[in-house]
């Protein structure tokens, strides 16, 4: 069983390395098939939920795999059910309909009722784009599944632009009117919901929307990123496959349920489908397949099966190509709390792998990770899970099993019974076995075999022996003196009877010190000129390994050369403003840093005159790792606990450090200061006594309201405290000045403090509010009108009254519990408006009583002139005021003169984004009242008039032959044919105009006394309409509708 599955397991490693190293795209293929079969066929025949069974077999039947009848009935089943029950949820009813589509569980005319209720609910309570999207997309596939079923729905136009809100001007898409983050994937599941909106629609969608749905289509195009290949893909934090997915199946959709056809970019296109099939075979197990069908042979050489994660919503695990080696990566898959799923990445190799901690598969079969963020912890956790805690180091290197043994260790957690078997087999493998291992391996080797005792006693490894002595005399760089040396003290210091030593330790000490610089820094190779702070604390440890190898004394000449380098090294130290001191470089600060503790723990152990290094520095190298917090990847957290633990235990000093339980003292609870002093990890300090220096106030200049005062000392709880503040101690900042003081002076070698410790300290109380009242006064002599006495402890209903030519004054008195004035933080009023409307006065404190004066006739601008209601809120607020209030006083009707044409308005109130959907107000169109007509006959005598001149000009053409008989001279009017033409056209042309002017006159008569719905003043009509008035919604077309039918009367 276990080669039949080896066989297959390396047979998807060959199509997937095929398909990813090919350089042309291949189309889907019997690989992708195969691997199909791997991964959506379950072994039981059964899924986990409905939605990876309809995914599952959604993708059997587009490859044309025939599973129904092996899959179909634990799943119709399970279809069934969801069917029939009422409580199912709108993401279950449309898995259930999506599955019964494709295995056809519950066909015909039995149309499950309650389930079709439930999704017409959800499409009117619809808040959120997925709540859309599942009762949409249910209601289609009722439809589509049931025969003889009739739905749709009747207000399809307001949820089209209920759904259309959610849009945003990139072409992107919310998941919520509340959540303002936008999303690509939303966007395809937008446009799935809206084609599903257009095919339950009775009646024709606005085609205003759909092209502003197309527009946005064409922005959401332009986000579209561009491999240099030519292939185009959407990405966001679903990840770039499923984004992509997502916008192309909403296109699908969109474009099959409008008419129109839609206008892609045909380059993206086929950029798109590049993509998909760039990607290779990605098997991808969702939670319903944790870490499985990854391969079967995979399990069986672990010696165990797969089991189901538990602890996250989903663990993935996948494929993609990295060079010749098979790469598997993780992804944490979240839910949000609006149903979106994202994918949580730390770290990417590709974008295309979207790898979080990455790991290769060897020709063993065994893991081990590539360096990445949190690849250690991610691997402990995963085998852990399932099952596989006896294999952990098959998934790590020998370092970082070192690094998490050995952290583990200083924390006091002991894993080793459930870690040691796995990691023990790969140590005695490595020691066994020097000659294809490393120096580094070696040296890991016997450091994880110093934690879990893998290989102990007499059974000398010879053979790494020979090679780490090899490695010590053809060494050239540093690294490599490194491991040699290290791995021989190791061995020493392990195994029993063995006697090993340098004996050239003088020429290897002045070997490995060629490599240091001037300022205290070292070269890693003497071919390399660029000095490094790391490599110094290798150095360090490097050459205090040469010392305890050394089988006679090494030259002190030497010694105190290195000495005086550590001091040049010291002065290069950096510094923050609290004291902290740290070492920064390219590895980092916490790298850097930890490196050189390690050195120098290491060279004063193997000294014996000692290292006398500044105790400030020491102590403010403690405070850089312990203010770090707890870093986020996994090598700078063993660094942080393997310094602290050198800072903690070792030679030269060890500091002290002092700590607040609480920096907040309650003076109403009366609460005593407590310190504890300990060591780095918290161990306890030796004898010493702890003095209050000073306690000095923000408020003071240099006065100290507490002087030399000393703590007493709680034996069982290890704490310093000081029961009880002198009477002048008051609520506000301090700045506490601590000094630590050994009782003997031989614990002043072995540890160190600071010279003086400041510690902020807030100290808080009640305050008392008192002489609390509010006043509407007069402006010219401010006599009091109206006046109010107010408990602002408490809610009030103080009703007042004022105009713009009035003041209102506001006044109480705060005092601390020793009866200081207090001066707040925050003190301010604020007055808001009917119309919602808000105005805040910051309240001034002067003297002892804090007070605000309004000026109306001042105000009356920033007020906007509104008169009206302004309810009256007071805030009170200090860090140090225990009591602090947000007061309701009451309320004032202010009388304020109208708003002047050129004035402010008052600025828009947020209101709800559904609100435009509402309803309008219906216009009601008020036309002019028709003047006064003159009568027929008075129209008439001014017709004639107009007519007049015509008829003189017609007596004038008759006339003509009588003139020309009376020797009229027309000679000069042209006799030739052409010029006759264009005299008689251009006089024709005049005598047509003016014919124009008698038929208008006659027809505009008529019109206005025989039209009831028409008044014509001069050229210009004025339509009134008393019946069928024209809606804000009328088209282009209504109106000239409108226009023809008005004149067609003429």
């Amino acid at each position: 069983m276990m080669e039949r599955g080896l066989v297959r397991f390396l047979f998807l490693i060959l199509a997937v390395a095929i398909c990813g190293a090919a350089s042309v795209f291949q189309p889907i293929s019997d690989s992708h098939r195969s691997a199909a079969l791997d991964v959506f066929v379950p072994v039981d025949g059964s899924y986990k939920s409905l939605e990876e069974a309809y995914e599952a077999l959604k993708t059997l039947e587009i490859l044309g795999i025939d599973k129904k009848s092996d899959l179909s009935s634990a799943t119709c089943e399970n279809v069934v059910k969801v069917l029939a029950l009422s409580s199912s949820t709108l993401k279950d009813a449309l898995y259930a309909l999506s599955v019964n589509g494709i295995l056809k569980c519950k066909s015909g005319e039995d149309v499950p009722k309650d389930i079709v209720s439930k999704l017409q609910t959800g499409v009117k309570e619809a808040k959120l784009l997925l709540d859309f999207y599942y009762s949409v997309r249910g209601l289609v596939l009722v439809k589509e599944q049931f025969s003889g079923t009739h739905i749709s729905l009747g207000d399809a136009e307001a949820v089209f632009r209920s759904i259309k809100a959610l849009s945003q001007s990139d072409g992107k898409w919310r998941y919520s009117p509340n959540n303002p983050e936008s999303s690509t994937f939303a966007a395809g599941l937008a446009f799935e919901t809206l084609a599903g909106v257009i095919s339950l629609a009775p009646s024709e969608i606005d085609h205003s929307l759909i092209q502003t749905l197309k527009t946005g289509i064409t922005k959401l195009f332009d986000s579209i990123q561009k491999y240099d290949d030519g292939t185009f893909y959407f990405d966001e934090s679903e990840g770039p496959i499923s984004t992509t997915a997502s916008v192309i199946r909403g296109l699908k959709s969109f474009a099959a349920s409008e008419s129109t056809g839609l206008n892609l970019p045909g380059e993206k296109i086929v950029g798109l489908a590049k993509f998909f099939l760039g990607v290779g075979i990605p098997v991808i197990g969702d939670c319903s397949f944790p870490l499985t069908r990854l391969l079967s042979a995979a399990s069986a050489s672990f010696g165990g099966g797969f089991v189901a994660l538990q602890g996250l919503d989903c663990l993935e695990l996948g494929f993609s190509l990295g060079g010749s080696a098979r790469v598997a990566f993780l992804e944490e898959v979240v839910t949000h709390s609006d149903g979106r799923r994202s994918r949580s990445i730390s770290s990417l190799v590709t974008r295309r792998s979207n790898l979080r901690c990455s790991f290769s598969v060897s020709a063993h079969l065994r893991l081990s990770p590539i360096r990445g963020s949190r690849c250690l912890r991610t691997s402990q956790w995963i085998l852990q899970e399932v099952g596989f805690s006896e294999k952990i180091h098959t998934l790590i290197s020998l370092e970082e099993a070192y690094e998490a043994f050995k952290a583990l260790e200083i924390l006091g957690i002991d894993k080793k019974s459930d870690l040691s078997s796995a990691t023990c087999e790969n140590v005695v493998k490595v020691l066994a076995s020097p000659s294809s291992s490393t120096l580094k391996d070696a040296f890991y080797a016997l450091s994880v075999n110093g934690i879990l005792k893998c290989k102990s006693g007499e059974d000398v490894p010879k053979d790494i022996v020979s090679k780490l002595q090899a490695g010590v005399k053809d060494a050239k760089l540093l690294l490599d003196f490194y491991y040699s040396v290290k791995g021989l003290v190791l061995v020493k210091e392990q195994f029993s009877g063995t006697d090993i030593s340098l004996g050239d330790a003088e020429a290897v000490f002045r070997s490995i010190k060629a490599l240091s610089q001037s300022d205290g820094r070292w070269l890693y190779s003497s071919n390399n000129p660029e000095s490094s702070t790391f490599a110094a604390g290798l150095a360090l440890e490097t050459l205090a390994g040469v010392i305890s190898l050394a089988p006679s004394e090494i030259d002190q000449s030497l010694i105190q050369t290195l000495k005086t380098g550590i001091t040049k090294l010291f002065d290069s130290i950096q510094k923050y403003d609290d004291g902290t001191f740290y070492f920064d470089e390219s590895e980092g600060p916490i790298s850097t840093t930890a490196s050189v503790i390690r050195g120098l723990k290491s060279f004063a152990a193997s000294e014996s005159t000692g290292l006398n290094l500044p105790g400030e520095k020491i102590v403010g190298l403690a405070k850089f790792f312990l203010g770090v917090g707890i870093p986020g990847d996994a090598k700078d957290f063993f660094n942080q606990i393997d310094a602290l633990a050198c800072l903690e235990d070792n030679r030269f000093s060890v500091p002290l450090i002092l700590s607040l339980p609480s920096s907040v003292i309650s003076l109403t609870k009366k609460e005593p200061l407590k310190v504890k002093v300990s060591t780095v990890l918290g161990s306890k300090a030796p004898a010493l006594s702890v003095k209050l220096a000073q306690a000095l106030s923000s408020g003071s200049k240099g006065s100290s309201v507490i002087n030399n005062q000393e703590l007493k000392f709680d034996a069982e709880s290890a704490t310093y405290f000081l029961e009880s503040f002198p009477k002048n101690f008051d609520v506000g900042k301090y700045t506490f000045v601590f000094e630590i003081l050994l009782d003997e002076s031989a614990n002043e070698k072995a540890y160190i403090t600071e010279a003086q410790t400041k510690v902020p300290i807030a100290a808080t109380g009640a305050i008392t509010i008192e002489n609390a009242e509010i006043a509407v006064l007069d402006s010219d002599v401010g006599s009091v009108e109206s006046q109010k006495k107010l408990d602002l402890t408490k809610d009030e209903a103080v009703s007042l009254s004022a105009n713009h030519l009035q003041k209102l004054r506001l006044s109480f008195q705060l005092t601390t519990p020793i009866g200081h004035v207090f001066k707040p933080h925050q003190a301010f009023l604020k007055l808001k408006h009917e119309s919602q409307v808000e105005h805040i006065f910051l309240v001034k404190t002067s003297g002892k009583k804090s007070e605000l004066f309004l000026d109306f006739l001042g105000l009356v601008e920033k007020l906007y002139y509104l008169s009206g209601k302004y309810e009256i809120q007071l805030t009170i607020g200090d860090a140090s005021m225990e009591n602090s209030l947000l007061s309701n006083i009451g309320h004032i009707e202010l009388d304020l003169p109208e708003r002047p044409e050129k004035a402010a308005r008052p600025p828009l109130q947020p209101t709800d984004p559904y609100s435009r959907y509402v309803p309008k107000a219906e216009i009601s169109h008020i036309f002019r009242i028709p003047e006064k007509l003159p009568a027929k006959q008075i129209s008439l005598v001014f017709l004639g008039l107009i007519v007049l001149p015509f008829i003189g000009f017609l007596i004038g053409v008759s006339l003509l032959s009588l003139l020309t008989r009376l020797g009229v001279n027309i000679k000069s009017f042209p006799s030739s044919v052409g010029a006759a033409t264009s005299a008689l056209l251009f006089h024709g042309g005049i005598g047509a105009v003016l014919l124009l002017y008698v038929l208008f006159w006659v027809k505009a008569i008529g019109s206005v006394h025989d039209s009831k719905g028409t008044v014509f003043a001069g050229s210009v009509s004025v339509v009134r309409r008393t019946q069928n008035t024209v809606s804000p919604r009328s088209s282009i077309e209504q109106a000239e509708i409108c226009l023809k039918d008005i004149y067609s009367s003429l």
